[in-house]
Parts: C-alpha cells; structure tokens; sequence
C-alpha cells in the first residue's frame, strides 16, 4: 500500500469489526491520529467507497442520540475536509450523506452540532475550480436533501436549540462561566445559526443544496425570528450574537417587501433596533477569540436594514439623533455585502416592484441606504452647524439615554411577559440645546452666522417654506425687539437664497407695517433692504402696492427737499456698549448702518424703481393714480449734492414718460429741455437719454414740426448732428464732449455761453424751490423759443455745414462723414472760387491755406469712396491748380494725390452685353481725359523732370497719374507718347535707372505696360528711337535680381518679352521688326528665342543675365556684360536727349554678330555646334527651340541639316570628291550637287576649314548616339561624311571613326562605309601620330577595320548582300 501504514491498518480494522465496541476502539485511535496528521488521510490507498462504507454502516449502528455518533460526526467532519475523499462523494449513492441528515435532527446537542459543522463543510465546500463535479454533486445532493427533508431539520434544530439556548442563558452573567450542558447547546445553536446564515446569504463558495425560499418561509411562519433570532441578537455568547445578526440580515435581504416592514417593525418592538442602535455607536465588548463575527460594521449593516424603508423606525430616530446626519448620505449596499460575506445571490422571479426581494430593490436603486458608518462616524467628531450641535457632552448623552431605555425595556420584558418597547413615547432631550433659540430645527445663531459669511452649510430646499413660516410665525409674536430684528434678518437672507421658491409671499403687508414704524429705524432700514429681495416678483408687488407701500416711498422720497430746507437729521444715539448676547449683536450691527435722510430716499425711490420694473404695467396705472408723481420725479433735478439721487430719478421719470406717450409731445411746458441745456455739463445720463428720445417729438408751440426742440439753444451743426445721431451714446457724447470737428464745433467755451443764456429760466426756479418745495416751473412760450448767439463760432467758415479746417485734426481721425454727397458737391462747386481766389490774392497764404483744406477735404471724400466724388465735374481748375507752382510743393502735392485718387475711383456699374455681365466704369478718367487731362499731365510730368529741384513726391504722385490714365486712356496716353522728339518717354527714360529710388523705376515700370500691350504701331518704334529700350535692357543686366521685395531685373525683363512679342497681323510684326532686332542683337539671339518662346522664359532670362552661361543654345558671360555696357554707355549722351536715338550702321546687319567674344562660335540653326559637340550622350535642345516638333522630328530635322552643312563646307573647300556612279538602282544617289543649292556657311572665316569639320562631325556623332534610328535613314550625305577621314586632321579622323563604329547595326549606312574601307585600312599606316596612340588611336582604327571585316562576312550570312559590299577575302587581300 502507498499510503501511511499506521492508519491505514486502523482503517481496515475499524472496516472488519462487526460490533459497536470494537468498532470504537479502533475508529477513535484513528481520528486521534488523523487530529495529530491531518494530511496523512489523503495519502491513504484505501478505496474511497470503503471508508464510506464504514462510515454509513457504523452509523447504522450507533443511536443519534449518544456521544458515539459524535464521535462519528468529528470524523465525517476530518474526512470530508480531505479533498481527494470529499470529492468522490458524487460517486456513492444518496445514503452517502445519510449519518449527516440524521444527526441534525439528534437530540443531544454535542451530536447536533457536529453534524451542523459537516452540514457546514458541506454546504460551503469550494467547488470553484471544478464545476462539473459541482453538478453532478449537486444533483445527487439536492435529491438526498429533498428526501430528508433537510430544509425543515435545519428550522427544526434552529427552534429547538434557539429555544434551550434562551431558556439555559437566563440569569447567567455574561463573564461568568457557563456549564458544559450549556455550553453544548451554545454551541448547537451558534451552529445552526451559522448552518441557516450560509443558506440565506448564499457565500460563493456555498454549494447551494438548501431552498432559500423554504428556509426563510419556515422560519417567518413559525415566528421563528421573533422567538428565538431577535432575542438571540443579544446572546451573551458573541458568536451567537454575530450569526444571529447574519441571520437577520439574510431574511431581510430575501424576503419581500411586506414581509420586511413586518420583519422590521417587530425587531422595532421588541427593542431590537434599539439595541442595535445603542451597539452601532458603542460597540459592546467583543471576545478576542471571536472578533472577526462581532464588530461594530456588523451591527451598523443590521441597524441600516431594520431602518431603510420603515416609517416607524425613521419616526423613532427622528426624536432620538439629529435629522441633519441622515440627509444625502447614501450607499450602493450589495456590492458592499457582496464584498464582505461575499454574496452571490440568485436570479428571482420579478412579479412586480412589490413583490421583488429587498436585495434587488437595492440593487435596481429603487430603495437607498443610508450609510450608516458614515453617519456613526460623525457622531464621534465635533460639530457646530445650523442643524447640528454636536460634541462629547451631547454623545454621552445619546449613549446615556439609550442604555436607560435598554435596561428600562428588559426590566419591563422579564416583569411583563409579551410586552413591546414604546418607541412612539421616547425622545432623547439635549440640555446642551437648551440655550439656544432654534426655529424649525435650526440654531438661529449659527444659520444667520452661516447665511451672512461663507454659507458652508447651505439649506436643503425642500425644507425652505417650512423654516420661512415657522420664522414669520416666530416673529410676529416675539416682543423682544433684538430677537424680532435677528428673525427678520434671517428671513431676508433665506429668501434671498431661495428667491423661485417664494413668488407669492402673504407676509409682504407685515412688512410695509413694519417701514412704516419710524420710530424704529433700524427695522425700518432692515424692512427696506428685505423688501429689494421681495418686489422681484409681482405678485409681491400687488401686495405692497394694495398695502400703500407706493405713498410710504414717496413720502420718504420727498423728505430730501425738506432736509434741504434746512430740517436738521436726527442724530443718532450713543454706541452701547458690547454685549456677550448674540442678539444684541445683531441689533447693534444693524444700527451702525442706519440710514439718512438722503440715503433713504435713494433707498426708496431704488425701491419705486424695482416696483414698476417687477410689473410693467403699473408703470402705466400709479402716474394716473398719484398724479404728483412725475412732478415729484422732476424736482429731484434740483437735489443738490445728491447726484446718485438726482440720475436714479431722471432714470425712472424717463422710464415713465416713455411707457406713457400721452405726456411726450408737452414735456418742454415742464421745462426739461432748458433745464437739461442749463446744466449741461453736469446733466445725467438718464436725462440725456430722456431728452434724445423726445426734442424730436415736441408738438406746436414748442417747437416746428418736423424740427428740434433744441435748435433755438444750440448751433445749427451741432443740431443737425444730433438729429442724425444713430443712439443714444452718440447723443451724449455729441451734446456732452468738447469737440472741434468739421460737423460741430462745441466744447466749454460753447458750454458756459449756453448756461448763461438758459440761467434767467432756471434761477427763479431754485430760488422758489427754497421757499416752496412743491413749486412747478412757469413755460413762457415767446421768451423760451429765443435763439442763443455764440460769440466763439462767428469767425468759423462752413462750407455744406461743415467746419473745413476741423476735419483733419488729430481727434476726428475716423469720424464719420455726415452727408458727404453734399458736401461733395458743395467742395467741387466752391474749386472756381478757390482758384479764383489764388489769382487774385497772387497765391496768398490765407488763399494757399483755404486751398489745400479744400483739397484735403475732397481727397478724404475720394478715400471713403463718396459716391458723388466719382463725376468729378472740376478737373480743370485742379490741374491748373496742380501746375500752379506759385501754391507751394505741398499744394501741388495735395493736388497731384487728388487727381490720383479721382482717377482710380470706380462709378456705377453698367451693363455692357448680357454675357459679360455689369462692369464698373471710371467716368472721372473720361472727364479728366475730356478736360485735356492726358496731355497735361504728360507736360507736367515733363516740367517736373526738367527741374532738379523737383520732389519726389510730386514725381511719384504725376506717374501715379499717368499710370492710372496710360490703363484706362491708353490710347490717349500713347498719342502723347510718340508727339515728336519723344518727350514724355525721353523724361521716361531719365528715370528708369538703377540709380534712382526703387519706387519711380517700379511705377515707370508699370507706366510702360499698357504702352508695350498697345495696339498703337508707333509705339515699338518710338520705344527704340527715344532709347527706353536700352534702359530696359540696362534694367535687365545690371539691376539686382532680388528674391525679396520689387524684383527691378524681372519686371524690366517682363517689359522687353512684351514689347517684342509679336501676333498674327502682319502690320504687327513690321512695326516690331526694329525693336525685336536690337534686343535680339543686345540681348544675343539665344536669349532672345528663350525669352519670347520658353513659358519659363522671363525667370530663366533674369537669372542667366546675372550669371555666366556657356550652353549649346546661350553663351552669356562676363567679357559680353562688359561690352553691352560699353555700349549703353557711349548711348547715353542721345538716350537723355531730346530726339531720336541714332545706332551705328552695322548694328542693323543680320549677318554681323555683335559681340566679339561670339564672332569665333560656329553656329547653326541657333545652337552654338561647339557646345553642342562636347556635351554628353543624350543631351536634348531647349523644347522652345523644337516649336511643334517632337524631339525625334527635331532630332531627324537637325541630323539631315548638319550633313548638309558638312558637305557644303567640303565642296567649298574642296575636300570631298565625288562618288562614283552605281548601276544599282539601290546604290547610294550620286551627290553632285551644285554649291549654290547647299546651305550657307554659318562659320568664322578665321576657323580652320578641318577644325569647322571637326566640330561638324562631332555634333553629328551627338545625334546619332542620341538617336541610333537615325542611322536607318537613307542619308546620301553621309558618305561625304565618311570621305573625311582621308583629311589629315586627327580629331576629324577619330570623330568619322567612331561614326563608322555607330553605323555598324545600319546595312545603309554600312553600304557607305565599305566604299572607304581601303582608306580605314591603310590608316593603320598611317604616320607617327597613329603609332603613337594619338588621335585618331590605333585602337579606332582597329575598330573601324573589325567593323569592315564583319560587313564583309556578310554574304556568308545573309541570302542578299548590300550592293557593292565586299568580300572578306578581298579586305583580307588589301589588309595583306
């Protein structure tokens, strides 16, 4: 056997013996062992269903009730502990868990608890990491239980041993020690409390084989949790009292929602919530050895059970602990439980909200719990709060009461046998609480404090009406002032925290009562402040206004002309002295504040104020009901001293006229106006605003219809702008600021004359006002409509009712323009007069002065785009203005930026063809043009270049002129460019330079752009003969390209790609036949051709005139700069003068190059050969130069025109013979042609013929390893080229062979080389120069020989030999 020997043989001979006594002398030797080696049994080899074996045979044999089957059961418990035996239980039968079924049901209490503990191991085995096993356990387990009816024996123990447990531990003390028979029922009963917690909180580790629902009907039925659970709670054993606390928690937990309240309401009864309560805050003394069942969380998880959801409870803690600690505390319970046990409840039937189990209403929420830790952790802190007072004294006074009520409640229960705690009847009573004054559950001393600082303990909202009512209560029958005071205080401060909740509030005429006492200022001051919270709703409103609270305001607004009167104030009394009493505080803080007499009636016309804005319509109902209102409103203008009064009251008397339109048309009998314009400079706002909204509505009388009832107090400017004036704000600040702007001319000076004017109205007023408080103002219609006169603007000129010389002041920047149009054309109508009078006075200064306002004026009409200023109907006398040198530079300038400005303006838009749409016109330019205006400002521009001591202002204005003119008047402008001797474009000319200022060269720039796009053909022409064009091309060579800022280079290259691109029409490209011809020339040909045909061109040319270029198509260099300006400069002396500049005689020959550094360039068809001969394979030409052309055809093209030049040249020179007449139709044409059929020779004659060969062949040779096709082609010239290399010219020979090298795939071209292989031969014989590997090297020649020699093969190879081939036989003779 594998296992331990000792209890293995134990095992076996407890197995054989048949009788009861043999059987427990062996079976208690092996549970002994087993005690001592718990882990030995799970060694043991012995068969699993043997061991049971024994175990239900020996119970069979043994009574439950005797000490024996305990014995049995402390072994059942240690084998049922091994897992290895625990877990085949599912493979015996049902009788398997028999001996544990019937010894719950024993009598003897040692026997019934040991088998309530393996009922224990049992029902909590872990199964968690196997659960099919669990299954199949579960439905042989759940069957047996069912059979035995365990679900009852389990309530069946739970009643019996509850019931003796009970009876057993009366009159034992709780520290003294039980006997053994008491002790085992304990113990019983502690069990099968734990049995029963187990099945009702369902742990996740619990197999589940009891029926929860059984178990918790059985024991409700049987009034089981009454009898024995509830008074078990206070078990004096603590492990009792701990799983008779889970036991209670799981019934309520799974019962339905009747049955909890009943649950709840007889633990409520029996005194058991209230012993829980008294142990949630003290803790009972708890057994070391047992403190993970006792604890105070456990008794706070039953208290908060027993509590939630019952009314009798919450009334009975209500009156027990401070309501304040259970508000707004709350937790999610179950996962708290499921944490802690941890549950795992069970998926129920859900027949309704009412039926479900009260763990799932706390799971669903539908019923909160209060944290009752939280709550019980409060209590041991200190606290000060409106709701609560809290500290040592008022805990041990909790603790105290409580435990009285404890112990009162068990005399009475062991005297009075069903009796029942009187919850109803009991309260604690705080003697700390007693010295306060509390209203509604609230310590009046700290909510006011609270309210009037930080408000840390804000107001629950729902409990706001209440504490108002009791408070209102509270202080109409309170006779102590200072309590009276603090009550209206608090109300004021609560109401102003919870304004929605009070929009109709009863108490308002208890409080227009208490304003009106004025023997109490302090109430009243309080009463007024309250009553800025209560008139915000009107239905408070109709209640104060009912209550005559509209006559109390008035009369304490109308006592501040009676203090004005000289009515002395009531002195206030002596400051008391400090008193400990808080309410006296409170009254003495109070009256610190109290109000004057002018404070007052600011407070109440503030109040008046919030009535009529509160309810609207009152505004319209208290004039017509308290007529003297308005004129009460009035006087108050007259308050002095007292401006915050004085606006307040404008304010509100504005607010009333406007809402009763009836009174606008005669307020000027009242005498607002005047006394507005009288005191101007300190007037409100209000007034103002007053005033703006109604001079424009005054009926006859008073003022005409349709005019201002201000215009016979105020200049006729100002009035006007204020008329127009687009709000109120503007208004005020027209009619209040100082100001000299070109619409109104009003500051102090202005002021003080209309002060003194309006004082005769005014004085007599204030005087009577002293004497007589209700006196009113006395209208007299002809003395009150005088016109004022103000001596300060008499010397001011207006022009269109505007102050000219104003309008360009510092402080109008901005300012917008009234009625520009008129004032447009009033300025242009007053330009005659203006230039009249510079003639007259012989341009005095006063005239000069005038002149130049006139003219700012109108520039600042043409910058705000003023519509009247776009038909300028004055161009002639602001020309002549402008040319006008007596007026000054600055004159000139004004005028110059003037004509600028009109000519860029736009007019109206007209319609010129239904599909271009509407397009905007400049009729200013048509009329400048119409008044001379091109020619006259050509002329000027002309005068002002001639004289050096001309500004450059003046300069740069006049081109801005002409360049707006040359793009809309072209035409116009090119006549006068092209009049004789080129004027206009020599003056021009002048300042295209490089030394001048960046602007006149970009502006002159521009001037020329519509010129070179004109369609004027004497325009080219007079570019070149006036020399503009050479300043262009000045321009565009020495002039800084510039990546940043005005790039002069690039637009004067743009300029020259205009001028000389030509159209279609032939009268086009005659007239641009001389201009074209000097930048071509100037500018070198390749240049030329980039600039007018690359899209890129215009950059491409601008960066290479900076740069030094050599390629095949453009050589631009240093030597070449130097000579365009050489020549620029021996042209310099005709380009600034007058007339037409003169170029040499060969400058106009096609044939002649211009520059010497490009008269020893060979070249053809635009592309300097030499260049092109040394550039790599595969080099392609400019696409501009291609045009249509692909670059195959242009390749092809240029190919085929090379040969031609190539023979050419060797017929001129006569290097070439002719070649031999071929009686095949197939052989190469004879070429014999005549030397003037050829092309001509584009070459320097000081070349040598064999080097222009040379460079020939070798641009050749470019091609056609570009392009290897071409040598498919049939080119009868090439065999001129192949004859070449009988030349004595090393490089000429070495280039024809390497073209022989590229023929060699052509059967063609090969036909041509095989006539001159003789010749390719004997260079292998050639002089010392072949020898030495030079040019051509011996290694060419090789070639061109392999090359013969495998042509020659070819009759071998191919059925048709080119005509003419030889045979290899016959290379090999001549090679020999």
């Amino acid at each position: 056997m594998g296992g331990n020997p000792s209890i293995e043989a134990k095992l076996c001979s407890a197995a054989s013996k048949s009788t009861v006594e043999a059987w427990k002398t062996h079976f208690h030797n092996l549970v002994n062992d087993v005690k001592e080696d718990s882990a030995a049994l799970k060694k043991v080899s012995v068969s699993k269903s043997r061991l049971w074996d024994l175990v239900i045979n020996t119970a069979s044999k043994v009574s439950p009730g005797s000490d024996d089957y305990s014995l049995l059961m402390q072994g059942m418990i240690r084998f049922l502990r091994t897992k290895n035996i625990y877990t085949s239980i599912q493979q015996s039968r049902l009788r398997t868990l028999d001996p544990i079924i019937k010894g719950c049901k024993s009598s003897n209490a040692d026997v019934a608890f040991f088998s309530l503990r393996a009922m224990e191991v049992v029902l909590s085995h872990d199964f968690s990491k196997n659960q099919n096993k669990l299954k199949k356990f579960r439905t042989k387990a759940r069957a047996a239980f069912f059979e035995q009816k365990v679900d009852y024996a389990l309530v069946d123990s739970l009643a019996l041993y509850g019931k003796e447990a009970i009876k057993q531990s009366e009159g034992v003390m709780p520290d003294s020690k039980m006997k053994p028979e008491t002790q085992s029922v304990m113990n019983a009963a502690q069990m099968c409390l734990k049995v029963i917690a187990v099945v009702l909180t369902q742990p996740k580790k619990a197999t589940k084989l009891v029926k929860v629902k059984i178990v918790r009907n059985e024991i409700i039925k049987r009034n089981l949790h009454k009898e024995v659970v509830f008074p078990l709670v206070r078990s004096i054993d603590p492990r009792v009292r701990a799983y008779a606390s889970y036991t209670i928690i799981g019934l309520l937990l799974n019962s339905y929602s009747n049955e909890v309240e009943k649950i709840q309401d007889e633990a409520l009864v029996n005194g058991i919530s209230l012993w829980a309560l008294y142990h949630s805050i003290k803790p009972d003394a708890e057994d070391p050895k047992h403190n993970h069942h006792e604890g105070i969380d456990n008794m706070r998880l039953l208290f908060g059970l027993l509590f939630d959801g019952n009314r009798k409870t919450a009334s009975f803690i209500r009156k027990v602990l401070p309501v304040s600690l259970l508000s707004g505390k709350y937790k999610k319970i179950v996962p708290m439980l499921a944490k802690r046990f941890p549950f795992e409840f069970e998926e129920r039937d859900r027949a309704g909200l009412e039926a479900r189990l009260r763990w799932q209403q706390y799971n669903s929420e539908e019923l909160k719990a209060i944290d009752w830790n939280a709550v019980m952790e409060k209590l041991e802190l200190e606290a000060e709060e409106p709701r609560l007072i809290w500290n040592a004294a008022t805990k041990k006074t909790l603790l105290d009461s409580l435990l009285l009520e404890i112990e009162e409640f068990d005399d009475q229960s062991r005297l009075l046998k069903d009796s029942k705690w009187e919850y109803d009847g009991f309260e604690v009573l705080y003697p700390q609480l007693l010295k306060e004054y509390i209203v509604g559950g609230y310590v009046i001393r700290l909510l006011l404090t609270d309210l009037e600082g930080r408000n840390e303990y804000p107001l629950q909202r729902g409990e706001v009406k209440a504490l108002m009512n009791k408070l209102f209560i509270k202080a109409t029958v309170e006779l102590n002032r200072n309590k009276k005071l603090t009550l209206v205080r608090t109300m004021s401060l609560v109401y102003d925290k919870f304004k929605d909740e009070f929009k109709e509030w009863t108490q308002v005429p208890y409080l227009v009562s208490l304003m009106q006492q004025k023997n109490d200022p302090v109430m009243r001051d309080l009463t007024l402040s309250f009553l800025k919270e209560i008139l915000a709703s009107s239905a408070n409103v109709t209640s104060f206004v009912d209550s005559n609270g509209i006559q109390t305001l008035l009369q304490d607004i109308v006592a501040v002309h009676k203090a004005r009167a000289g009515q002395a104030e009531v002195k206030k009394g002596s400051e008391a002295k400090v008193s400990d009493d808080f309410f006296e505080q409170v009254a003495a803080r109070l009256s610190s504040n109290t109000l004057s007499v002018d404070q007052l009636a600011l407070e109440s016309l503030g109040l008046l104020r919030l009535t009529f804005e509160t309810k609207p319509q009152y505004q319209k109902v208290i004039p017509r009901r308290i007529p003297a209102l308005i004129p009460h409103l009035m006087q108050l203008m007259f308050a002095e001293g007292q401006d915050d009064l004085v606006v307040k009251g404008q304010g509100l008397l504005r607010a009333l006229i406007l809402k009763n339109r009836r009174l606008v048309p005669t307020l000027a009998k009242t005498g607002l106006f005047i006394f507005a314009m009288q005191t101007l400079a300190s007037c409100s706002e209000e007034l103002l605003r007053l005033v703006y909204e109604t001079h424009m509505r005054q009926k006859e009388p008073y003022a005409k219809p349709g005019a201002s009832v201000l215009q016979p107090y105020l200049p006729g400017p100002l009035v006007e702008k204020l008329r127009g004036a687009e709000d109120v704000g503007k208004f005020i600040i027209l009619i209040k600021s100082e100001s000299k702007s070109p619409y109104y001319i009003w500051g102090k000076t202005q002021m003080r004359e209309l002060s003194a004017s309006l004082d005769k109205y005014v004085a007599p007023l204030k005087a009577e006002l002293k004497r007589r408080p209700d006196a009113l103002f006395n209208y007299d219609v002809k003395s009150c409509v005088e016109s004022i006169k103000y001596k300060s603007l008499k010397n001011e000129l207006c022009v269109g009712n505007v102050y000219i010389r104003y309008l360009f002041t510092e402080e109008q920047k901005g300012e917008t323009i009234r009625n520009p149009g008129k004032l447009a054309k009033a300025l242009m109508a007053y330009m005659p007069v203006v230039l009249t009078r510079l003639k007259e006075t012989k341009c005095s200064t006063k005239a000069v002065k005038d002149c130049q306002y006139v003219l700012k004026t109108q520039t600042l009409l043409v910058k705000k785009e003023i519509e009247a200023m776009t038909e300028y109907k004055a161009f002639d006398p602001l020309l002549e203005i402008m040319q006008m040198q007596g007026t000054g530079a600055d004159t000139q300038v004004l005028a110059g930026s003037l004509v600028i400005q009109l000519l860029r303006m736009k007019g109206r838009r007209v319609s010129h063809a239904a599909t271009t749409g509407m397009q905007a016109t400049k009729p200013n330019v048509e009329l400048c043009v119409a008044a001379g205006g091109t020619k006259k400002l050509a002329y000027h521009f002309i005068s002002l270049v001639e004289n050096p001591r001309t500004e450059d202002m003046l300069l740069l204005d006049s081109l801005e002129a002409l360049v707006i003119l040359s793009k809309n008047a072209t035409e116009k402008m090119c006549e006068a460019a092209v009049e004789p001797e080129y004027k206009f474009l020599t003056s021009l000319g002048k300042l295209i330079d490089v030394k001048n200022p960046e602007k006149k060269m970009e502006s002159c720039m521009e001037l020329l752009e519509p010129f070179t796009e004109s369609k004027n053909y004497k325009i080219p022409e007079a570019l070149v003969d006036s020399g503009v064009i050479l300043r262009l091309i000045q321009i565009a060579v020495e002039a800084e390209a510039k990546e940043e800022g005005p790039n002069y280079a690039l637009n004067a290259t743009k300029t020259i790609k205009r001028a000389v691109h030509t159209g279609s029409l032939p009268a086009e490209q005659k007239a641009k036949v001389k201009i074209r011809t000097v930048v071509d020339k100037l500018l070198t040909t390749g240049v030329f051709l980039m600039l007018e045909n690359d899209p890129k061109g215009v950059e491409k040319v601008t960066k290479y005139l900076h740069e030094d270029v050599e390629t095949p198509t453009i050589i631009w260099t240093t030597a070449i700069r130097n000579e365009l300006h050489a020549f620029l400069q021996r042209m310099e002396p005709q380009v600034t003068s007058y007339g037409e500049v003169k170029f040499p005689d060969e400058f106009w020959s096609q044939d002649a190059t211009f520059y010497a550094a490009l008269k020893t360039e060979p070249v053809w068809d635009n592309v300097y050969l030499r260049l092109f001969a040394e550039e790599k394979i595969g080099y392609q030409l400019p696409e501009y130069l291609r045009g249509d052309a692909t670059t195959k055809q242009y390749n092809e093209g240029f190919y085929h025109s090379l040969i031609k030049v190539l023979t050419r040249v060797g017929r001129t020179k006569g290097m070439l013979f002719e070649q031999e007449a071929k009686a095949d139709s197939e052989g190469p044409p004879q070429v014999n042609r005549a030397p003037s059929m050829m092309p001509s020779i584009p070459f320097p004659d000081a070349m040598s013929p064999l080097d222009v060969l040379a460079i020939l062949v070798r641009c050749i040779l470019q091609i056609l390893k570009t392009d290897p096709e071409l040598h498919e082609r049939k080119e009868p010239g090439l065999y001129d080229l192949l004859q070449l290399i009988v030349q004595p010219h090393g490089h000429l020979q070495a280039s024809v062979l390497q073209v022989i090298e590229c023929c060699r795939e052509s059967q063609d071209s090969m036909k041509h080389v095989l006539k001159i292989a003789p010749w390719i031969v004997c260079m292998m014989f050639n002089s010392e120069r072949t020898a030495r590997s030079n040019e051509p090297s011996l290694d060419m020649v090789f070639k061109g020989i392999l090359a013969v020699v495998e042509c020659g093969a070819w009759p071998s190879v191919l059925a048709n030999p080119p005509p003419g081939a030889k045979t290899f036989e016959d290379v090999e003779l001549q090679l020999v």
